[in-house]
């Protein structure tokens, strides 16, 4: 066997084996979360109350689920709520998990559906030959990404949406010793400033854009939400759905017909499984209580997310 043969295929054995190892622990924290986790060396906490989860993507994470458990304690409304967003998050991939979330047997789900959601895709394929060798190379770290993207055209990048080194760290972590913040396992849930709206100008303003709404009810991501909605319902948990912000940059590249197509969806989500919908994704647009044009800061003088979520969560548990 030629000796270029061997090498060449060492390096594709090597390439397959570690991507396979990687993409085994990128959302390996997700199929294994237990809330009662500590750690491999600590003894298992046993939570006696009924529990309420969050789900959606991370504009979903910065809702203070701690702020809202006292509230609630005050309203004769005692559970464990634990906010289980995540980074880059969708449907499709989400339904992935969603056996194991069932499997924990929360009494509520509350799901952020966002607008990015159902945004039309790119073509990857056209968008790699467009960039040519260097274009593709000069960015190594999005390389692989990329390439993979443009031979299926597929959005691999919600495969590997950070780093594969940081999603391998964060599942080691969590089997070592569970997670840092235990009621926000699958993210850092720190503080941080808010921008006003000139700034987030500035600094995000030449990259943001909106590809419109994929609003055929074949889309792969409109089904995965049906399924996981089925799903949670047909196993007796209750499902609460609210529509997560956007800042005023985003709806300076968003049509008013695409916002009415994504409207259309979540009122035909409504009506298919009975459930009332809180729209919040353009009530906070002009508000100065924004991190970035896709999230609410986790601030203490932007609770108003949070505190809107809140008292429509005490209004729904009491029903």
């Amino acid at each position: 066997m030629d000796l270029n043969f061997k090498i060449l295929l060492a390096l594709l054995v090597a390439f397959c084996f570690t991507g396979g190892i990687f993409y085994l622990f990128m959302d390996l924290y997700l199929h294994i979360y237990d809330p009662e986790w500590n750690g491999i060396f600590s003894e298992k906490e046993i939570i006696k109350k009924e529990s309420i989860f969050f789900i959606g993507a991370s504009n979903v994470y910065s809702i203070d689920v701690d702020r809202i458990s006292d509230e609630l304690i005050m309203n004769q409304l005692d559970y464990e709520i634990y906010n289980l967003a995540d980074m880059s998050d969708t449907p499709t991939r989400r339904v992935n998990s969603m056996m194991h979330l069932v499997e924990l047997e929360p009494k509520v789900i509350i799901y952020g559906i966002s607008m990015t959601d159902f945004e039309k895709s790119r073509d990857y394929r056209s968008e790699f030959f467009n960039r040519g060798l260097f274009g593709n190379i000069v960015e190594p770290d999005k390389f692989f990404v990329n390439f993979l993207s443009s031979i299926f055209n597929l959005d691999f990048s919600e495969k590997f949406p950070t780093s594969p080194k940081d999603r391998m760290i964060q599942s080691i972590k969590y089997i070592l010793r569970g997670p840092d913040y235990p009621t926000h396992p699958f993210m850092n849930y720190r503080e941080n400033n808010i921008l006003s709206q000139d700034e987030i100008k500035s600094i995000y303003g030449e990259g943001v854009g909106f590809r419109g709404i994929d609003n055929d009810i074949e889309n792969s991501e409109f089904l995965a939400v049906n399924k996981i909605i089925e799903t949670f319902q047909s196993n007796g948990i209750k499902v609460l759905i609210f529509t997560p912000p956007y800042n005023e940059l985003v709806f300076e590249h968003v049509k008013q017909s695409e916002i009415e197509n994504f409207e259309k969806i979540i009122d035909n989500i409504s009506q298919r499984f009975d459930i009332d919908i809180l729209y919040l994704h353009d009530k906070y647009a002009e508000n100065e209580i924004w991190s970035d044009p896709y999230h609410v800061a986790i601030n203490r003088n932007a609770q108003i997310y949070t505190d809107d979520i809140k008292e429509w969560m005490i209004k729904e548990l009491k029903e």
